[in-house]
């Protein structure tokens, strides 16, 4: 049986980072022409995140140079398939991340990683691509395509800008360039907004999502904060509040959802991710605060 040789070996490299280059730039025409045509925002996706996992793909089978199996790494798992040929399935996304944990090397941003694999999932499954933010999506997914071929592959194939072609790229720093110009505008709509605290403020920035669409694109109308709306800035649902944004529904609370802790500075149940959203006290880090309700409990028992 025949064993690839060396020129057969670059030819599988350069058609696997040919096909990554390929499949980014038809990621960003696609979402040029997705405007009215629900299929080119699928396709928009499909393509960005193929270019993403065909990068990762593409390092992983420039660490495979074992004699035994040239493409150990891109290889799927437990496969019965001769080591000398070319691999006919190739590695999950959980196992790009297994392999390259294994090698000690970093994939950036993790969480961006999984958030856009569940959504491109949710979308082809489903066919969900109302419940998708896709502008957002696709900034994060080029940025890990940049970060990531400027931490492994710029010394190999210059800059990334010249990988992909000056016109792709002017055409992602465009589509950055929207998206950060939108939710500019959506954060200084709460400018006027009398918070407990600057921490409820970060908080809320942090972690607001619409509960319909997943868009961070949360823009707020008037300067109430006890009474304090907001709407949607992707796919404009008026009716939403903070909790809604911050994940916690009135249906949420009914149900035994409520994820929401005790102040122990003003004990109202009112404390998300460490900080209270009714007088804006912060946690220390420091503190045992279990201990400290404990003891306190003890001393009321005794008076």
């Amino acid at each position: 049986m025949e064993v690839f040789k060396m020129p057969q070996i670059e030819q599988v490299k350069e058609n696997l980072l040919e096909n990554a280059k390929l499949s980014i730039q038809l990621g960003i025409e696609d979402f040029d022409l997705s405007e009215n045509d629900e299929n080119r925002k699928i396709s928009s996706i499909r393509n960005s995140v193929a270019g993403l996992l065909l990068l990762y793909k593409y390092k992983l089978l420039l660490e495979s140079q074992f004699e035994e199996d040239k493409f150990k790494y891109i290889r799927k798992r437990n496969s019965s398939e001769n080591m000398q040929e070319l691999p006919k399935q190739t590695v999950t996304v959980k196992e790009i991340k297994n392999n390259f944990r294994m090698l000690n090397l970093e994939l950036p941003d993790i969480s961006f990683l999984d958030e856009i694999i569940n959504t491109r999932n949710q979308i082809e499954h489903f066919y969900q691509i109302n419940k998708s933010d896709i502008l957002p999506l696709l900034v994060k997914n080029y940025y890990l395509i940049e970060k990531f071929y400027n931490k492994y592959l710029i010394e190999l194939h210059g800059r990334f800008e010249e990988f992909v072609t000056l016109p792709i790229y002017q055409k992602i720093l465009n589509n950055k360039q929207i998206y950060t110009d939108k939710l500019r505008h959506c954060r200084k709509s709460f400018d006027d907004v009398m918070f407990p605290s600057d921490e409820v403020k970060n908080v809320l920035f942090n972690h607001q999502k619409c509960p319909y669409c997943r868009s961070n694109l949360i823009e707020c109308k008037g300067q109430d904060y006890e009474n304090i709306k907001l709407i949607c800035k992707y796919c404009f649902n008026d009716n939403l509040d903070i909790y809604d944004v911050l994940e916690l529904t009135h249906k949420d609370i009914l149900d035994g959802g409520d994820y929401r802790y005790t102040c122990p500075e003003c004990y109202n149940m009112n404390l998300i991710n460490g900080v209270c959203f009714s007088c804006g006290y912060e946690l220390e880090a420091d503190r045992d605060y279990e201990r400290e309700a404990y003891m306190e409990y003890l001393m009321s028992k005794n008076d």
